[in-house]
């Protein structure tokens, strides 16, 4: 887990970015950190940039965590772009670091939104993938 003086000082670079929240998730956010453990961020980047602007402020950001938490063991995943199901996980299991609490409420409640709309699709994927396994092996 992150210390008081590291989150605030990961709210003052985001609060200076066209970021919009910063979450921590996995180990770090649950406090099962293990000698493996990394650190694991989700971004939710200014809709106004460009997928190249994004990732180019993903690698400025990595490069400053690592500045912060001492480590490279660092992840950070692009929220505009995650998969529904990722960013549900994140947001529901997650710790949010930085962000406006209405922009955070709205994007919490639209990913929820569009994860109860996909959910039944996503069973149904997963039970077909484990049946077709169960059938004919992983071959």
């Amino acid at each position: 887990m992150l210390t008081d003086g590291q989150t605030n000082t990961i709210h003052t670079y985001a609060s200076q970015k066209p970021i919009s929240l910063v979450y921590l998730f996995g180990s770090q956010a649950t406090g099962d950190v293990g000698p493996s453990s990394d650190y694991d961020f989700a971004v939710l980047f200014d809709r106004l940039l460009s997928s190249g602007e994004r990732f180019d402020l993903k690698l400025d950001f990595v490069n400053f965590l690592s500045g912060i938490v001492k480590t490279d063991k660092i992840d950070v995943v692009d929220l505009n772009v995650a998969p529904v199901s990722f960013a549900f996980e994140t947001t529901t299991k997650g710790v949010c670091l930085f962000g406006n609490r209405q922009v955070q409420d709205d994007f919490e409640f639209l990913t929820f939104q569009r994860f109860q709309d996909q959910r039944f699709y996503l069973k149904r994927y997963a039970s077909e993938i484990v049946a077709r396994i169960a059938a004919t092996g992983f071959d």
